[in-house]
């Protein structure tokens, strides 16, 4: 659950923001953003302190917060590179370092002296965890050009010219204001056919690589009824969005009324409406996203429905920023939320509340994250950061290298004994009695919310529980 809300929170907030118009809201992001994109090294130092963890009883949280008091992690970063460091009282206790080219993609673990080698267009953590692709993704997403948005491609406008119809009517388009013509166009299904590719162009121009599933559904639609399309004008004639209506064969036997309404106004905002019920039946889908850009200000809104035989999926969230500049330089929070609510479960929500001071080539500050299940706190802890220009970073020399497309078992296997040696060096720095409470609640999160467990043989494993006249042994 907390991969899922991780992934969630920072893609709905790099889909929400648009990184080209920053500079209307924060000059202190736009220059960090700048220099990432300039192949430049940022450093980021990060410490926690946990408020409370459902995971931990009252006893255990005494020692996770005496263990975080002297932990601090350092992340340097670019475009080709990642270095992380996990210090504690000085001292390194873990690092892992990171490149990514067009020929590969490597993980390095230098306490362990193993790296691991993936193919082009994959990537390590990927093939070793099975986890999503999220960084390049998240990367993709920030490549976008919203502002293409505002109007369809002029290859299509083109040929759409001789079926177009001028009408002044207003038109409000969340967001971003009233339009106050727009240009409609009725197209028989074999008139679309023609300009359709064109769009499709379009349309696939701006999903990234890693959504290739998204790509195969555009090419993969059918039209054979009427299309209404509209495109929206200011009152100087310049386009502001544009709109979709018509029946779609999304496959066989599922026909949905599809409507969309799509707008950009450069550095002021965007709104997107999808509506897709089910031609005949229940089944339904609806998405609305809108975020409004101001000079001291950022507010969006998320809302995705799907319902799909008889089962509810609901996603929504909202984000509300606010910038204050002055000569010492500028102080930016807020407050993101997003729940979910999968069909037969609890809602879940996870709130981010940043609150960071730009100062010259530097921001510091705290980013509190707290995570809620029935509307009761799950995790409730506090980030301190502070980022700022980096330093070359130097890729460690390891030797062994792993390559993932021939040697992934033992590359698992390699990952898995450096994490667990890991997790045995800080639980041996621990006095034994705050390492039992510890382990206790390890294991009883391995019993009842980690995978299922093979069926207990006649000894009890020694991760389970500590016995009280056991002699404490080191390895």
């Amino acid at each position: 659950m907390r991969k899922r809300w991780i992934c969630l929170a920072v893609m709905v907030l790099f889909v929400l923001s648009d990184l080209k118009a920053l500079a209307v809201f924060s000059p202190g992001l736009t220059a960090f953003d700048a220099a990432y994109q300039g192949d430049e090294t940022l450093s980021l130092e990060a410490t926690a302190q946990v408020k409370s963890w459902k995971a931990l009883s009252k006893d255990s949280l005494p020692t996770l917060s005496e263990l975080l008091e002297d932990t601090s992690i350092y992340l340097d970063f670019s475009n080709q590179a990642e270095i992380l460091r996990l210090e504690r009282s000085g001292k390194t206790i873990f690092s892992l370092a990171q490149i990514k080219d067009r020929d590969k993609s490597a993980l390095y673990l230098p306490a362990a002296n193993v790296g691991f080698e993936s193919p082009p267009g994959t990537e390590p953590i990927q093939m070793l965890l099975g986890q999503p692709q999220t960084i390049h993704l998240l990367g993709s997403l920030t490549q976008i050009d919203l502002d293409s948005l505002a109007d369809l491609p002029q290859s299509a406008v083109d040929i759409l010219a001789p079926y177009g119809q001028t009408q002044q009517r207003r038109t409000n388009i969340k967001s971003l204001g009233t339009s106050l013509s727009f240009v409609q166009y009725k197209l028989t299904a074999a008139q679309w056919q023609m300009v359709w590719p064109f769009v499709l162009e379009s349309l696939k121009s701006l999903v990234p690589e890693e959504l290739r599933a998204a790509s195969e559904a555009l090419d993969g639609l059918k039209f054979e009824k009427p299309v209404t399309l509209k495109r929206y004008l200011d009152k100087a004639g310049s386009p502001m969005g544009w709109g979709f209506s018509s029946s779609v064969l999304l496959s066989p036997g599922d026909e949905r009324t599809l409507s969309l309404i799509l707008g950009c106004t450069p550095k002021e905002g965007l709104s997107l409406v999808l509506k897709a019920p089910a031609a005949r039946g229940k089944n339904n889908a609806a998405l609305d996203v809108s975020y409004a850009l101001q000079e001291q200000s950022f507010s969006g809104k998320l809302r995705y429905e799907n319902r799909l035989d008889g089962k509810n999926y609901l996603l929504k969230g909202d984000a509300s920023f606010k910038n204050e500049l002055s000569e010492e330089g500028e102080h930016l929070r807020g407050t993101l939320w997003l729940e979910e609510k999968p069909a037969g479960e609890t809602a879940s929500r996870l709130t981010l509340k940043p609150d960071i001071h730009f100062e010259g080539e530097r921001a510091k500050g705290v980013l509190h994250v707290l995570q809620e299940k029935g509307g009761k706190a799950v995790l409730d802890v506090n980030f301190n950061l502070v980022l700022s220009a980096g330093s070359l970073m130097r890729l460690p020399a390891v030797e062994t290298m792993f390559l993932l497309d021939t040697h992934l078992a033992p590359a698992k296997a390699a990952l898995s004994e450096a994490m667990l040696r890991l997790t045995r060096d800080i639980l041996m720095s621990l006095p034994l009695p705050q390492r039992k409470l510890l382990l206790h609640d390890m294991g009883r999160t391995l019993r009842t919310q980690g995978d299922v467990l093979p069926a207990l043989t006649e000894k009890t494993p020694d991760y389970l529980v500590i016995e009280d006249t056991k002699k404490e042994v080191f390895p």
